[in-house]
């Protein structure tokens, strides 16, 4: 059994919350069940994703999201433990603003942790795997199909 980290991309946490394009969200929760207790996120990943329930709760007509559901949501994503990772302020800040030249700085997060850890960012952020891939590097992949 594999038991190596893998960093998981906001993008792929609010589709399996929120929902969306049917095969996005079964590709999002055989990944979430395949990776339980292995997924890692450097610590904007809490920022983004509660960003985006917040715009679904605020959001009127039936895109809106329940309160109730919203704070439901919340909960769910915390006992799935994704573990996250502040930035090391000595190490990380020159290589963040250097990624945030052709990355936004969430994005050089995800890219980062990764490289610190040697693993992959899992992601359906296409974007960000141009980004990277535009800076040569290789640690990111799209949720397989």
């Amino acid at each position: 059994m594999n038991t190596a980290p893998v960093v998981v991309d906001a993008s792929v946490m609010v589709r399996w919350a929120l929902g969306g394009d049917p095969d996005e969200v079964d590709r999002a929760d055989r990944f979430v069940e395949k990776h339980l207790g292995r997924m890692v996120a450097p610590s904007i990943f809490l920022t983004e994703v509660l960003g985006r329930i917040s715009g679904q709760a605020k959001a009127s007509g039936p895109e809106r999201l329940a309160e109730e559901r919203a704070l439901i949501l919340v909960e769910r994503i915390w006992e799935l433990g994704v573990d996250l990772f502040p930035p090391d302020p000595h190490n990380d800040s020159a290589q963040l603003l250097a990624l945030g030249q052709n990355l936004s700085i969430p994005d050089a997060a995800y890219v980062l942790l990764a490289e610190r850890l040697e693993t992959v960012v899992y992601t359906f952020d296409r974007r960000l795997i141009a980004g990277a891939q535009a800076l040569g590097l290789g640690r990111l992949a799209a949720l397989p199909e």
